[in-house]
């Protein structure tokens, strides 16, 4: 259990038992009064006042204590599981076996012992077990609710996830607004978009969160992103779940030459406008929304190639080659070592 959780439920449930002490030890001080004021301390009526009002307190404090642990749950944001759900029973089962111990010596605290022993002429064991059995009951319906909650969000039918370098912010972008054009309803999660990572977030748990929730992943595969070990992490988490992942490739990666085990995928070029038709429509289907393939992606596939050269120069710069583009492509060459290289 969160030791978060124990702690500050344990913080409530003593001052909840105080109060409750304070309140019963007022009604059996009543009833003790009445007893002696009508010569009927003894009597079987007194005897019934106080079993009612103590299995009333039995079955009130297990509810109530349920109560703050649940209360404490939602504030502390946890997701409860089969096994906090245990814990949580057996902290209420101690709870109220020893709160039936203050019972006990509330009842004989008085002069004389004027109350008879409860606990040994009635039924108040099995009244216990009855009231921890149905709080039992609630904990695990709320439980198995919760997971029910927790798994819908966990994959959002509507959420797709675009892995990229930074150095390609600018053709994630790009990609991520002509899928939302094209596939109303659909939603890209992008870390280069600060609509999805705003100033002041905590990027990582949102990274994390946004990929829980995605039902597919595009993986932007470039000269640079293959370089990025975050990049695999996040492919990672979709390889052996039964997620779509579609590597999509530019510049001098195209999918015949991916690396493994990336060369395990249907993968899709990003300069074929036929690939990305058939990547928007599979995006279109994982999501449950609509997208017309008769749309003409020519211009698309063409803007996102231009920026892949664009970036492609500009990695080959900063990284000391040389080189200059011809055709749509860019040819580098590195002086020092004499490799060459061009994106297609």
């Amino acid at each position: 259990m969160d030791e978060k959780l124990r702690e500050i439920a344990s913080i409530k449930l003593n001052a909840s038992l105080g109060r409750r002490q304070e309140r019963l030890g007022a009604a059996v001080a009543e009833i003790k009064s009445d007893g002696v004021k009508h010569g009927t301390l003894h009597s079987s009526v007194t005897f019934q006042r106080t079993e009612k009002i103590c299995v009333q307190e039995i079955r009130d404090q297990a509810v109530e204590a349920w109560s703050i642990f649940r209360d404490v749950i939602e504030k502390l944001r946890i997701s409860p599981d089969l096994a906090l759900g245990d814990e949580i029973k057996s902290e209420i089962r101690t709870f109220i076996y020893q709160s039936q111990n203050e019972l006990n010596m509330l009842l004989w605290g008085t002069p004389g012992n004027d109350l008879v022993p409860i606990y040994e002429k009635s039924d108040i064991g099995l009244i216990t077990e009855e009231s921890l059995k149905e709080v039992g009951a609630e904990i695990d319906l709320y439980v198995a609710a919760k997971s029910r909650q927790t798994n819908r969000r966990r994959v959002d039918g509507k959420i797709l996830f675009l892995t990229h370098a930074t150095a390609d912010a600018g053709i994630a972008l790009l990609l991520k607004a002509e899928i939302e054009r094209r596939i109303p309803g659909a939603r890209v999660f992008c870390s280069s978009d600060p609509t999805d990572l705003p100033l002041g977030t905590k990027w990582s748990p949102e990274i994390q969160k946004a990929l829980r929730e995605s039902r597919m992943l595009i993986m932007l595969c470039t000269a640079r992103s293959l370089q990025r070990p975050w990049v695999w992490f996040e492919c990672g988490t979709f390889w052996f779940e039964d997620r779509k992942k579609i590597p999509l490739c530019l510049g001098e990666i195209q999918k015949g030459s991916l690396p493994a085990p990336l060369s395990e995928l249907q993968a899709a070029n990003g300069r074929d406008d036929d690939d990305l038709k058939r990547l928007f429509a599979i995006a279109a289907k994982e999501t449950g929304l609509s997208f017309d393939s008769s749309s003409d992606l020519r211009h698309f596939a063409d803007q996102i190639q231009a920026l892949a050269v664009d970036a492609d120069r500009a990695s080959a710069a900063s990284s000391g080659w040389l080189g200059a583009e011809w055709n749509g492509r860019y040819l580098a060459y590195d002086p020092t070592t004499g490799r060459t290289r061009a994106s297609i």
